[in-house]
């Protein structure tokens, strides 16, 4: 085990070898790969807009958003959809503690958010 980390780096660590890396190869399951330090930044802008702004707008923009949010809530709540999900998320929290670094780091934000709470009563 290695000494605790500052929060921030800790944090860092994950969201470029967790977020970054998964987020990438999503892309390039697309065809879509950065070839500059400069489009890397601008789809990660893109990306963090859309997690903000987009949820409350694809309903409206889309003639088709409110049957899909009613499917997607549907398919959701499926016993077979549900299992799948906790397979897929278990087998990748498990690859990802096998990483030492990354294990570590999620001790550490762990660790300041308990010292946060802790602080807080």
């Amino acid at each position: 085990m290695s000494q605790p980390q500052d929060p921030q780096v800790a944090y860092q660590h994950l969201l470029d070898n967790v977020y970054a890396s998964t987020f990438l190869q999503k892309l390039a399951s697309y065809g879509i790969s950065p070839s500059t330090e400069g489009e890397y930044e601008d789809l990660f802008t893109i990306a963090a807009h859309l997690r903000v702004h987009a949820p409350e707008k694809s309903a409206a923009e889309s003639r088709f958003g409110m049957a899909k949010q009613a499917l997607v809530g549907y398919t959701a709540q499926t016993p077979v959809a549900d299992a799948v999900a906790a397979e897929t998320m278990k087998s990748a929290a498990f690859e990802l503690a096998s990483d030492p670094s990354i294990y570590n780091a999620v001790l550490t934000l762990l660790a300041a958010e308990n010292n946060t709470l802790a602080g807080s009563k």
